[in-house]
C-alpha cells in the first residue's frame, strides 16, 4: 500500500455548482457519473437540492437530503474501494 501511495500523483479539485434557475423535472446539473477519485467531500445545504445515490442492485436513485440545513457528506470513490479490496 505504501508504495502505491507514494508512487502516485495526488491532486486537490475544487468545484461549485451553482442551482438551476429552471425546477422543472427534467432539468439536470451534471450527469451521472462514478467518483473515481480516492475521496468526494460534499457539502450541501437546503438551498441546492440534487444528489442521488443510485441503490446498490442499480433498480432505484436515492435522494441524498442534507441531515442539516448545511452539512458535509464524505463520499469513498472508486480508487478507494480499489485500494482496500
Amino acid at each position: 500500500v505504501e508504495e502505491h501511495l507514494n508512487s502516485a500523483k495526488n491532486r486537490f479539485q475544487l468545484f461549485k455548482y451553482k442551482g438551476l434557475d429552471d425546477n422543472t423535472e427534467d432539468n439536470i446539473g451534471i450527469d451521472t457519473h462514478i467518483d473515481r477519485h480516492f475521496l468526494t467531500i460534499l457539502c450541501q445545504n437546503d438551498v441546492v437540492d440534487g444528489l442521488e445515490i443510485k441503490t446498490k442492485d442499480g433498480e432505484e436513485w436515492i435522494k441524498a437530503k442534507p441531515s442539516q440545513d448545511f452539512s458535509f457528506l464524505v463520499i469513498a470513490g472508486a480508487s478507494l474501494h480499489v485500494l482496500l479490496n
